[in-house]
């Protein structure tokens, strides 16, 4: 008010169909004078290029994993094992990582993980509904989206730790509580099985927001990466 600008924040901006960040596009060109739009995303890859074109990228850096640490341990009186777990398993954020303890993120990351490890040769489809139905039961479609994004996002990083394990590289790991198992892991898939299990994964996060079946293209990513823990 007494600065005189009027400020509009879109969250989620990534969430926009085409027709609506379409809609977006003239406002974006000719914004109104003393106009500031924000459009926050943690996600611009899936925004529209002509979107991107219009704006101005402003990043805002993760916390450092030992400085989160120490937040926590303060907050949540955490001991310094468990904090150094929820800091580097939430990407440097204090919100994710608050989130993470009240929902008990930990084990259900590792009951995901083992899960998929010891996938047996007809567990596709039933993995695949036992991912969903860890979704909130009275969320909307854009919850259930975005929790099991997490999921995958829990298979992601654990299969990234494996792949810097088996590169031998000096890189610091997000599952620290599973360090035992991802050199051996490691090399038992090789590098260019684990590369292709990620891309499965990241494929797979990009259909679930285009409003495709959820059973089937988490089946399918199971059966990839069923498929090549079998052939190693």
């Amino acid at each position: 008010f007494e600065g005189g600008y009027k400020v509009f924040i879109i969250e989620e901006a990534h969430m926009m169909n085409e027709e609506a960040a379409n809609c977006l596009l003239k406002t974006l060109e000719e914004p109104p004078e003393r106009g500031l739009l924000l459009l926050v995303t943690s996600a611009p890859n899936r925004l529209l290029p002509t979107i991107l074109s219009r704006c101005q990228m402003v990043r805002f850096r993760a916390i450092p994993p030992d400085v989160l640490a120490k937040q926590l341990m303060q907050v949540l009186e955490l001991d310094r094992e468990e904090a150094e777990n929820l800091a580097h398993l939430s990407g440097g954020s204090l919100a994710a990582a608050l989130a993470l303890h009240e929902t008990g993120g930990i084990e259900l990351k590792n009951s995901v993980i083992d899960r998929i490890l010891n996938a047996g040769p007809s567990d596709n489809f039933a993995i695949a509904e036992e991912l969903i139905a860890a979704t909130p039961t009275k969320g909307t479609l854009d919850e259930k989206r975005e929790h099991l994004f997490g999921l995958l996002n829990f298979l992601l990083f654990y299969y990234r730790d494996m792949l810097v394990s088996a590169c031998g590289g000096d890189i610091v790991v997000i599952n620290r509580d599973r360090v035992h198992d991802l050199f051996e892991r490691g090399q038992q898939l090789g590098r260019e099985r684990i590369e292709r299990i990620i891309t499965a994964i990241l494929k797979t996060q990009e259909i679930i927001f285009m409003n495709a079946n959820f059973d089937l293209a988490l089946g399918n990513m199971m059966t990839e990466i069923a498929g090549l823990q079998r052939t190693a």
